[in-house]
């Protein structure tokens, strides 16, 4: 099955449509402000920060916004596409392309078969009075303009790391990206969060299990995106130069399987 193309539209009334058929939007006004919050941003937010914003009366924040994640998700999910998922600490509205109205007509045939949802100047004018409430302000960070530095003890030496956003030893939000040389080896591990990870050049190699067995591990290519479960014990290596991007809930916590491959011990 073809995931439906998708438009959120709030010009005029908020409409959530599919394929030109308008679908009943949650009475709730609260719900409808949260799935504007979300598709604009197209950012994972934490739900603690979801809750403040909107349900700060409420005797169970977090049970409404439950409620609310509930209702949105027939709206904005296929069978063969989830765009809002749902974390434990954070929430996600994953988009394809964002679109302003007034383009819409000429870039329908180059985008038939991508999942769109439109958002026009009025849309950002609708959830503004939430934007403004976050105090996290607008990032950009050009590939020339990432700072490297060396990698944590943690981790053996001759990688590279750079923060693009939050602070890994701190809670909520972070996004890092490594940097390793060919050949370069993680032994067994395993980190007490999820673990979302993008090969941005290369190739990334990863495998499960306790030992490193290279012959187990499949290599991932430069655009491979994958998620990792709190507590899975795994093993990388970049086959040649490669750069990752790692997202994830701070603090950044990385325990060796083997406690003898921790390279901070001996430093």
């Amino acid at each position: 099955m073809v995931a439906r193309e998708l438009e959120i539209r709030v010009l005029g009334e908020l409409a959530v449509v599919r394929g030109s058929r308008p679908f009943a939007l949650p009475a709730s006004k609260k719900t409808r402000a949260l799935l504007g919050y979300l598709a604009i941003g197209g950012r994972p937010v934490l739900r603690e920060r979801l809750c403040e914003l909107l349900w700060d009366g409420p005797d169970d924040p977090r049970a409404a916004l439950r409620w609310s994640l509930h209702k949105l998700r027939p709206l904005v999910d296929d069978d063969e596409v989830t765009r809002l998922e749902a974390y434990r600490e954070h929430v996600t509205f994953r988009r394809a392309r964002l679109l302003d109205l007034l383009e819409k007509r000429k870039r329908r045939r180059a985008m038939h078969s991508i999942s769109k949802m439109v958002l026009t100047t009025a849309a950002i004018c609708v959830a503004a009075s939430l934007a403004l409430a976050d105090p996290v302000a607008h990032t950009v960070t050009a590939p020339d303009a990432v700072k490297w530095g060396d990698a944590p003890p943690t981790l053996v030496k001759g990688a590279k790391l750079a923060v693009l956003y939050g602070d890994p030893s701190k809670d909520g939000l972070f996004i890092i990206r490594l940097k390793m040389p060919a050949g370069y080896k993680i032994a067994p591990h395993w980190h007490p969060t999820d673990e979302n990870v993008t090969v941005i050049s290369g190739s990334f190699a990863i495998g499960m299990g306790d030992t490193f067995d290279g012959g187990a591990a499949k290599s991932m290519p430069a655009g491979t995106f994958f998620s990792m479960p709190a507590k899975m014990h795994h093993f990388a290596w970049a086959t040649k130069e490669t750069i990752v991007e790692v997202s994830a809930m701070g603090p950044f916590v990385l325990n060796y399987v083997n406690p003898k491959d921790d390279p901070s011990a001996s430093r």
